[in-house]
């Protein structure tokens, strides 16, 4: 993606998860199971887009002037205390233009923002996952890395 090209990042709403299953959907396998640390079919896929509550967490979009969705961050709540789950997903075509990290920082600011002391980001073998954490002030390394709010570097987001 060219610099200059427009990006929208708009809050997703339950009527725009017909549009967050189409992406998932289109992830290949390899990119399913960085997402989702499992090998999803379209069913599962399915199943877990039918139990997203955009009014519990974050659901961000990166789209571009077409509509088209690039780009996906999710934070929910997790069973600790005051903690979201941050995740980020962009279509391979794109990745490497900074919309990971856009997205990102947006989404960890709206779960600060919402209350959320922390933020856990689980960084696995994708190296595209590991540049949005460092973009975030994680340390480098493989496992489930927690933000803490005063540490974030959200700038620029």
């Amino acid at each position: 993606m060219p610099p200059s090209a427009p990006l929208h990042i708009l809050r997703l709403e339950a009527h725009d998860l017909p549009a967050v299953a189409r992406f998932f959907l289109a992830l290949d396998p390899a990119d399913r199971r960085a997402r989702f640390h499992a090998a999803f079919t379209d069913a599962a896929i399915a199943a877990y887009v039918a139990r997203i509550d955009p009014v519990q967490g974050v659901l961000l979009g990166a789209f571009d002037t077409e509509g088209a969705l690039l780009g996906l961050a999710e934070a929910y709540p997790t069973d600790a205390a005051a903690m979201m789950e941050l995740a980020v997903t962009v279509h391979a075509a794109w990745r490497g233009c900074g919309i990971g990290r856009m997205l990102a920082r947006r989404a960890a600011a709206l779960a600060f923002a919402s209350g959320a002391r922390a933020i856990a980001l689980t960084i696995g073998a994708h190296p595209a996952i590991s540049r949005v954490a460092a973009g975030l002030g994680a340390a480098s390394g493989l496992g489930t890395t927690v933000l803490q709010r005063e540490a974030a570097r959200l700038a620029g987001g």
